[in-house]
């Protein structure tokens, strides 16, 4: 296996057999809280655990902006997100008929701890970034609100600077790193000659502060540019 998708830790690998039973086969939500609950990021197992994924050159894609919106968000919560004007209406009205987030299922005496718990799995994301884990950005989505394609990506980059990852690191785990768990670093991935690339211009320096990502001046795709507003307004849609 040469790359984990999400954080997914059993509690076979970190408590006694006996609890593990009592959690690792309830439902998701209740089931990823009561674990997280009871793991620490800085407890001997869980440091053995990442000097393991850095040693076996394990490719990590923790998609915190997933597990935000299961473990931080309701329904109502990305429904209302405003990421959502620049969906077509139908395909928002199908998105807000599925089924609720796994937040809106948890006990309310439970949602406080899953809060507590997706702070822990950050805590692990730098943790293994430190030791030399190969991080890149995915967004598990598409959906409503901080999954919407796009936006997903720039909010999993935040996540992950959050985690620890310097701006610089979380660009590049959506660049490079990437292409490289692809086996494809030698096409993708950089700016030079010889590289397939599309290209953003941002009009601030997301080195400096991530959330410039979405400062978006122009789009570079397939070797025509494209300014954001116009694009919109294509699309019958604007920022208005």
């Amino acid at each position: 296996m040469q790359g984990l998708e999400h954080i997914r830790v059993t509690g076979r690998e970190m408590l006694p057999i006996e609890e593990a039973n009592k959690i690792d086969f309830l439902p998701f939500a209740e089931r990823e809280t009561l674990l997280w609950k009871q793991f620490e990021p800085q407890s001997e197992k869980m440091k053995r655990l990442v000097r393991f994924l850095a040693e076996s050159n394990i490719i990590l894609d923790p998609t915190l902006v997933a597990d935000g919106s299961t473990f931080l968000l309701s329904q109502d919560d990305q429904i209302n997100n405003p990421n959502n004007r620049y969906l077509p209406p139908q395909l928002f009205n199908k998105w807000k008929g599925e089924p609720v987030p796994q937040f809106d299922k948890l006990p309310a005496e439970l949602k406080q701890v899953a809060i507590d718990g997706f702070e822990k799995r950050k805590q692990f994301v730098g943790m293994c970034s430190r030791a030399g884990v190969h991080i890149i950005a995915g967004s598990d989505g598409a959906g409503l609100g901080t999954l919407l394609p796009g936006f997903g990506l720039q909010h999993e980059l935040q996540l992950l600077v959050q985690s620890g990852l310097t701006p610089l690191q979380a660009i590049q785990a959506a660049t490079i790193n990437s292409a490289a768990a692809l086996g494809k670093e030698h096409d993708l991935g950089v700016i030079e000659p010889g590289y397939f690339a599309d290209v953003l211009i941002l009009e601030a320096d997301p080195i400096k502060e991530i959330s410039n990502t979405q400062k978006i001046d122009l789009v570079i795709e397939a070797g025509r540019p494209y300014k954001p507003l116009d694009l919109l307004n294509a699309s019958g849609k604007s920022n208005n």
